[in-house]
C-alpha cells in the first residue's frame, strides 16, 4: 500500500508536503516528528488494547491533528451489520483515548465499510 501511495502521490512526496511512513505503532516516536494525520485501514481488529494503541497515536499528532481509521470486513459471510458493530466500538476506543471530536461515517458498498476521523479539538 506504501508504494501504491507512493505512486499516487509522487509530485506531493517531491515537494515535501506528504511524507509516507510505514511502521508498527510500536516503533513510531516522536524523535520521527509529529504527524498532522494518521490513517490505517483495517488494522485495528489486529490491536490487542485499541484504546491504548489510540492514545498512543494522539501522542503523535501534531495540534489540530487528525486520525482516520476505516474498517471493512473481509471475513467469510460478512454482513453490513458488522461493519457497523465494529465502527461503534472503533469509535468508543477512540473516545477512551482521549479524542473529543469523533464522526462515523458509513458506506453501503460490498463489502460495507466504516470510517472514524477523530481529532484533538
Amino acid at each position: 500500500m506504501v508504494f501504491q501511495a507512493a505512486r499516487h502521490n509522487k509530485e506531493l512526496i517531491e515537494k515535501g508536503k506528504l511524507k509516507l511512513i510505514l511502521r508498527s505503532v510500536d516503533e513510531l516516536t516522536p524523535a520521527l516528528g509529529l504527524f498532522d494525520k494518521i490513517y490505517s485501514m483495517n488494522a485495528v481488529q489486529f490491536w490487542r488494547d485499541p484504546a491504548a494503541v489510540f492514545r498512543r497515536l494522539r501522542t503523535l499528532l501534531k495540534p489540530g491533528g487528525i486520525i482516520l481509521t476505516a474498517y471493512t470486513p473481509r471475513h467469510a459471510g460478512a454482513k453490513d451489520e458488522d461493519a457497523v458493530k465494529k465502527g461503534r466500538q472503533i469509535e468508543a476506543h477512540l473516545r477512551e483515548a482521549g479524542f473529543g471530536e469523533v464522526r462515523t461515517q458509513t458506506r453501503m458498498m460490498k463489502p460495507v465499510a466504516v470510517a472514524m476521523l477523530a481529532s484533538l479539538r
